[in-house]
C-alpha cells in the first residue's frame, strides 16, 4: 500500500509525509524523537507536522481515497478467470 499520507501542495512536503508514514508503520510508534533517526530527522519532521499546508483533513481524506479504492469490489479481479465474485458476499436475510 502506498506510504504517501498527502500532497499539501508540495512534493516535499509529501516525500516528508511519505517518510513519516513509513516509520510510523515500521516502528509502530508516533512520538517524533521515535520516528526519527537523529536530531535533524526530528527538525524535519516537527517542520512538517508544523507547516500550514499540512492538515489533518488532507491527510484523512488522502488515506480514505487509498482505503476506498482498495475495497472497491473489482479491485484486484480479474473477471475472466473467475466464475464467481471475488469479493465477500452480504449474508442473506431469512
Amino acid at each position: 500500500m502506498e506510504m504517501a499520507i498527502g500532497y499539501f501542495g508540495d512534493a516535499r512536503l509529501e516525500k516528508n509525509g511519505a517518510l513519516i508514514a513509513q516509520r510510523v508503520s515500521e516502528r509502530q510508534a508516533v512520538c517524533v524523537r521515535k520516528l526519527a533517526d537523529d536530531r535533524s530527522e526530528q527538525v524535519k519532521f516537527r517542520r512538517f507536522l508544523s507547516n500550514e499546508a499540512v492538515t489533518v483533513e488532507e491527510m484523512v481524506a488522502h488515506r480514505a481515497r487509498l482505503v476506498a479504492a482498495a475495497r472497491s469490489p473489482i479491485a484486484g479481479c480479474r473477471a475472466e478467470s473467475t466464475p464467481k465474485p471475488c469479493w465477500p458476499m452480504p449474508a442473506r436475510l431469512p
